[in-house]
């Protein structure tokens, strides 16, 4: 028994030792890089993956949600740990907008809906080189979602079901590196909510009391996402070195 136990940690430790000298030589000859960028994603409406269009029909209430065009921008940290993957995450401000119809026995009461948050990602990138400074890139992982408020307009309230949700998070995409101008990035993200963002509720009168009908909205969105990284130096370290014997 002892032997077996022995044969099995030499072999987990000749292992681990192999994957760490070729982690090493790897970093070594590649350069791990940290990035600094910005990115804007217009928000597509589209129907899909998901309907995120809803209507809600109660007694003699009809209640129509659409999602409009809506977009998130912020600002992101990549670190290149090997030639083949990377971790990042960033802090962004998403903008999501809504049209809103309620046809109330014989009346026609529209208005639209601005609900604003800020996500903090957490993602696993794997990348790989097709072409002459073009890479593939693939990146999944876990989202920190904080909705800072609530909001009213005339007839309509939309109310958070939480002040933080987690959610999961996907990118597909290309991205062009050049050492001079900066990495610039073109894709597709998609985030998935398990429960119900917000939910819309509808008063015939003033904005108190029991509603009179409502539409749950998910968080779910499909975006472009656009990126750009600022230029990095792969000699910049070598520079120092040799700067002060010049």
């Amino acid at each position: 028994m002892k032997k077996i136990l022995l044969t099995k940690l030499t072999l987990l430790g000749t292992l681990f030792l192999i994957y760490n000298i070729c982690f090493s030589q790897e970093m070594q000859e590649n350069y791990h890089f940290t990035y600094f960028g910005i990115n804007f994603s217009p928000i597509i409406p589209s129907n899909i993956i998901q309907k995120h269009d809803v209507t809600v029909i109660k007694d003699s209430i009809t209640l129509e949600v659409k999602q409009k065009p809506s977009y998130l921008f912020g600002m992101e940290v990549k670190h290149d740990f090997t030639r083949y993957f990377a971790l990042q995450t960033g802090i962004n401000f998403i903008q999501r907008r809504y049209d809103v119809k309620t046809t109330d026995r014989d009346s026609v009461i529209s208005n639209n809906l601005k609900f604003i948050s800020y996500e903090i990602p957490a993602l696993g990138l794997g990348f790989v080189r097709v072409a002459k400074d073009f890479y593939a890139d693939i990146s999944f992982g876990f989202c920190m979602n904080f909705y800072p408020s609530d909001i009213a307009v005339r007839h309509y309230y939309g109310q958070r079901t939480l002040w933080f949700q987690a959610s999961l998070l996907g990118n597909l995409g290309i991205e062009y590196r050049n050492t001079e101008y900066g990495n610039f990035y073109l894709g597709l993200l998609y985030e998935y909510h398990a429960t119900s963002m917000i939910t819309v509720f509808y008063f015939r009168n003033q904005i108190y009391g029991k509603s009179d009908a409502y539409a749950p909205l998910s968080g779910n969105y499909l975006a472009l996402n656009l990126k750009y990284y600022f230029p990095q130096n792969p000699n910049k370290d070598k520079k120092k070195n040799t700067g002060k014997n010049e």
